[in-house]
């Protein structure tokens, strides 16, 4: 490979680091504010005594148990 050739493959390969590091730093940041916050914001309206709270709230137990026990047998 020549000088020319090698120089400008570090240099492609230097850009699509780049912008690959800002897309996951972009979507990161859509996700912790863009997400996690309106789901927040919609968790705290919702009335805490009513079925369908307590159904999420026991389906979420039922997940985590399942996560822990599954990840323990592995």
């Amino acid at each position: 490979m020549s000088t020319a050739t090698a120089s400008a493959t570090k240099s492609t390969w230097t850009s699509i680091s780049a912008v690959l590091s800002q897309g996951l730093f972009d979507l990161g940041y859509v996700v912790g504010f863009g997400v996690t916050f309106p789901v927040a914001f919609v968790a705290k309206i919702i009335p805490k005594e009513n079925c369908v709270v307590w159904g999420l709230i026991d389906g979420a137990q039922v997940a985590y148990e399942t996560a822990n026990r599954d990840r323990k047998a592995s």
